[in-house]
């Protein structure tokens, strides 16, 4: 008889043991996916880059046209004879970081989220180069969208018009929730993921660019006033920006990740006479005045 409780008394200890050692497994490994994770938007270390009473930090480059700070809020409008853009620009630099801000945009005017920006040639036509991120007001609800302007030319790196080829189904209803997400005389988050050469963007967490491009690496965060020289009316038309907030330290431990695929885009938007681009990489089209920015 007790030739067979020894037995069994062992295999009952090691199921037991079996059994805790499966659990302790598990718990170690949801504890070390927890904490690859990156931390709950409540944990990370933003830093605001806006205080809401005045512009502290940021300074008014380019022409004339009018920011002011109102109610918290950086509240600015196009004026008449303008002939360069107006930027509201931070003093301070970044290269790696994720913003984000909220935007409300009651009309016809076209603004952008400068990024990495630097400081033009003095023969420029306009005194900041960079990364935008683009608000649009138009029926091509391109926000989200960044393009390089710079003199006189501009190229769209990444736009939100729908692929050429009608088999890449998921990607069209990707542009097409990107181009849905801005909503017109209402707050948007807007959201700017710059680490390395990798750029992503977002609009109400809808996201709308993964962009891989390497022009721009460091440089000032901007608001854009575009020029303008029509009809007094517009002056009226204002745009809004509040809670513009920054994480620049440890900026990869904190990163959003994204479904998007890669776009790829030649640095050199106009190749030399018989070069080609690197490959798994397009090259931006010089743009028609329907895709101005």
């Amino acid at each position: 008889m007790s030739a067979f409780i020894i037995p069994m008394i062992s295999l009952r200890l090691s199921t037991r043991f079996l059994l805790h050692s499966v659990l302790l497994v598990l718990c170690l490994t949801q504890f070390t996916s927890a904490n690859d994770q990156p931390s709950s938007d409540e944990t990370r270390p933003w830093r605001s880059l806006f205080n809401g009473e005045d512009l502290s930090g940021w300074s008014v480059v380019g022409d004339r046209a009018s920011a002011v700070v109102d109610k918290g809020e950086i509240v600015c409008h196009m004026v008449k004879g303008t002939k360069e853009h107006t930027f509201v620009r931070t003093n301070e630099k970044f290269s790696d970081f994720i913003l984000e801000g909220d935007c409300l945009l009651e009309g016809d005017f076209h603004t952008a989220f400068l990024f990495r920006c630097i400081d033009a040639d003095a023969d420029s036509f306009v005194c900041l180069n960079g990364y935008q991120l683009k608000i649009d007001p138009t029926q091509r609800s391109w926000t989200g969208g960044v393009f390089d302007d710079y003199g006189k030319n501009w190229f769209w790196l990444h736009n939100l018009a729908d692929p050429d080829n009608d088999t890449q189904l998921e990607l069209k209803a990707q542009r097409t929730a990107a181009r849905q997400s801005f909503k017109m005389n209402a707050w948007n988050r807007i959201r700017i993921q710059a680490i390395g050469n990798n750029i992503r963007t977002w609009v109400n967490d809808v996201p709308c660019v993964h962009l891989v491009h390497e022009k721009y690496n460091d440089g000032y965060i901007a608001i854009k006033i575009h020029s303008w020289n029509g009809a007094l009316e517009r002056e009226k038309v204002l745009v809004h920006y509040k809670n513009i907030r920054i994480i620049d330290q440890d900026v990869e431990k904190y990163r959003f990740e994204t479904p998007l695929p890669a776009l790829f885009v030649a640095s050199n938007p106009t190749p030399l006479p018989g070069q080609t681009p690197q490959a798994g990489s397009v090259l931006p089209l010089h743009n028609s005045l329907a895709d101005s920015p």
